[in-house]
Formats: C-alpha cells, sequence, structure tokens
C-alpha cells in the first residue's frame, strides 16, 4: 500500500509541475489569475488557492489533488466494502 501511495504521489506531483507549467504563460512560477481564465482551473480558482493570495502555486495545486484524491479512495474504499 505504501508502494502505491509513492507512486500516486509522484504522479500527481508530476501532473502539478506540467499543470504550472503550460498555464503559466509568464514563466513567473505561480499561476495568477489572469492566467487561469480558459483553463481547468479557473471554475475551482477561489477554493485552489489556499492561501489567498491571487496566485495558484505547485503546491496548493498538488495538496488539492492529494486532498481530492484522499477523499476519492475513502469513499471508494467505504463503498466497496458496503457492497456484499
Amino acid at each position: 500500500k505504501d508502494e502505491v501511495s509513492a507512486a500516486i504521489y509522484k504522479l500527481i506531483q508530476q501532473h502539478c509541475q506540467a499543470a504550472v507549467k503550460d498555464a503559466d504563460t509568464d514563466q513567473n512560477g505561480p499561476i495568477s489569475r489572469q492566467e487561469a481564465k480558459n483553463t481547468a482551473f479557473e471554475r475551482r480558482f477561489d477554493k485552489l488557492d489556499a492561501d489567498s493570495d491571487g496566485s495558484l502555486t505547485q503546491s496548493e495545486l498538488k495538496d488539492a489533488m492529494t486532498r481530492d484524491h484522499t477523499t476519492a479512495s475513502s469513499q471508494s474504499s467505504g463503498s466497496s466494502t458496503n457492497r456484499k
């Protein structure tokens, strides 16, 4: 289970790096609200911007994706144990 978790964490990190690189048009590191327009980040920008500084960092995206994955895994595990 730890190997699977480590592999998932690595994939999340790689995905976040790629997403930030693609959306960060001025190449300054974080994704600004303006850069997020017309991207997958636009709709969830305020929720993803954990420190409310008006930009999305790789760390904020990774944390959100990890939370989403953990929540989905917990829900999936719970529903499979309820089936008999």
